[in-house]
């Protein structure tokens, strides 16, 4: 029966016994390994070959881990890369994660441990090809899409998420234009929390009729009204011990935000066709693309349901206030159009092809540019090198 390849692993070690002791274990697993003997051989495997995690000594000839690490990462910024050295200096350890390293292992190891590193690895490495449950909602558990750029603006938003996920009983309220990845950091938020077992249920605000609002978010019991055939749980406690996200809560009615901040004050649910609160451990994260003051002003939102939001604010950034993070992003793209069209031969967007994109001005922010890469990827379906005059063809009268 042929075996069923869930990862694709790269071995890079000038050493043999190495390679072949890191395949003894991982051939038994459900990878595909390939080795490599050092750092240009490396990087060649990579042309010819998309990988979700890749093992990497630091000491070898021609060239070490340490530099071969870094020119994978500019070319491949979500590919993990586990170094491996028989030098447990921890300052060496702490360089390596300093400069984008997954995590460091030292020889001799244990080959149970080898295996559970590669599984524990490749659960944040496969994110984007697996479909995670959390009980019986679509949701995210231990791992996330990444958040990909080094821009000012992206490290300051980093930090809000990580003192949201550390203070994870305060509600968060995330702020930014349509397209600039809102939900990535609702998901963030949830994933590095100690809510990351529970449930992640987004909802979104805008898309449900004002008439359903309240059945939809808080349940209803049987007989409630016409077609509630039985009784239902609300969303706040489909999500018990996780995350429910609010997303386009500027969207929101003003008669259902009067409903949500009752919630969010008494932390409990009534169903509709009830008058037994039920109390629940949600965690709400709301966000919107509004101008909340703007919309308090014109009478369109309540100033108290604002303020009970805003005990954590997250901004999220446009794309255009972050032009530097865009030749990390379009590598990012081109991986993931990768990984679902695998015969996809390698393409390379020259400078003059990624300049063009640093300057053109994304209404659509992330989403258009991820939209843009794709296009271009397949319009140049015969060419390995996208040139900026290719942008400018396929892009400027979309």
């Amino acid at each position: 029966m042929t075996k069923t390849i869930v990862a694709k692993i790269l071995i890079v070690d000038d050493e043999s016994s190495i390679r072949r002791a890191f395949k003894s274990v991982l051939e038994c697993e459900p990878y595909d390994i390939d080795e490599a003997i050092d750092g240009f051989d490396c990087l060649e495997k990579l042309k010819q070959k998309t990988y979700n995690i890749i093992f990497m000594d630091i000491k070898m000839p021609r060239k070490d881990g340490i530099e071969t690490l870094a020119e994978v990462l500019h070319l491949y910024p979500q590919l993990p890369v586990v170094m491996i050295s028989g030098n447990s200096d921890i300052r060496l350890a702490v360089d390596c994660m300093r400069q984008g390293a997954a995590d460091y292992m030292v020889k001799p190891f244990d080959l149970n441990q080898l295996l559970a590193n590669v599984k524990s690895t490749l659960d944040n490495a496969l994110i984007p090809q697996k479909s995670q449950k959390s009980k019986k909602n679509a949701g995210v558990t231990k791992g996330s899409k990444r958040i990909i750029g080094d821009s000012s603006s992206i490290q300051e938003m980093n930090k809000r998420i990580k003192l949201a996920a550390k203070y994870d009983k305060t509600d968060v309220l995330i702020l930014g234009p349509n397209g600039s990845g809102k939900e990535l950091v609702a998901q963030a938020i949830h994933t590095q929390s100690t809510r990351s077992d529970g449930p992640f249920i987004e909802i979104n605000c805008a898309a449900i009729p004002e008439s359903l609002i309240e059945a939809t978010l808080f349940g209803h019991v049987k007989n409630s009204f016409t077609d509630a055939k039985e009784d239902r749980k609300s969303k706040f406690e489909e999500a018990e011990g996780g995350t429910i996200f609010l997303d386009e809560i500027g969207d929101m009615s003003l008669s259902a935000q009067v409903s949500i901040l009752r919630v969010l004050e008494t932390r409990t649910v009534t169903r509709v066709g009830s008058t037994m609160p039920i109390p629940f451990n949600t965690r709400i994260v709301a966000a919107t693309n509004k101008n909340l003051r703007e919309e308090i002003a014109n009478k369109l939102f309540r100033l108290d349901l604002y303020g009970r939001l805003n005990q954590l604010l997250v901004e999220v950034p446009s794309l255009n206030d972050r032009i530097e993070d865009i030749p990390q992003l379009i590598e990012f793209f081109k991986q993931q159009f990768y990984t679902i069209y695998k015969d996809t031969p390698p393409k390379h967007f020259d400078d003059g092809a990624v300049a063009y994109l640093q300057n053109r001005y994304w209404a659509g922010n992330i989403r258009e540019l991820k939209y843009a890469v794709d296009k271009l990827m397949i319009f140049t379906d015969d060419a390995t090198t996208i040139h900026e005059a290719d942008a400018k063809r396929y892009l400027e009268h979309a």
